[in-house]
């Protein structure tokens, strides 16, 4: 779980769920959820904390949603961790991909030799 200043962000095994603070002026907040077989993750980045910034930053998209999240440069490790997941989260989907779409590819051709 990552709390910014107006958001938070929970990590989980199945999706990222973002709770959204820009509706705060209501109290209202807005709940979306990403989930990570539906959602290609690219263009990870971790930006670090210089002499005078005092937060780190960790980038990516998920599906259309581009994302900077500020973290207090003392979480550094944590969000170290947090990069090398969602890496793996999206090596491990393009995976499924290239073995659902042999497994496709099998049944058709295990059809047509059938027929």
């Amino acid at each position: 779980m990552i709390k910014s200043n107006t958001d938070e962000y929970c990590f989980t095994n199945f999706a990222l769920i973002h709770v959204d603070g820009s509706s705060a002026i209501s109290k209202k907040r807005l709940v979306k959820r990403y989930d990570y077989y539906k959602s290609v993750i690219r263009n990870v980045a971790i930006e670090t904390a210089g002499n005078i910034d005092l937060d780190c930053e960790i980038k990516f998209v998920i599906g259309e949603e581009s994302f900077s999240i500020d973290v207090n440069k003392n979480q550094l490790e944590q969000l170290k961790d947090l990069y090398k997941s969602l890496i793996r989260i999206s090596q491990i989907v393009q995976e499924n991909e290239i073995m659902l779409q042999k497994s496709q590819d099998s049944l058709n051709i295990a059809a047509n030799a059938c027929a």
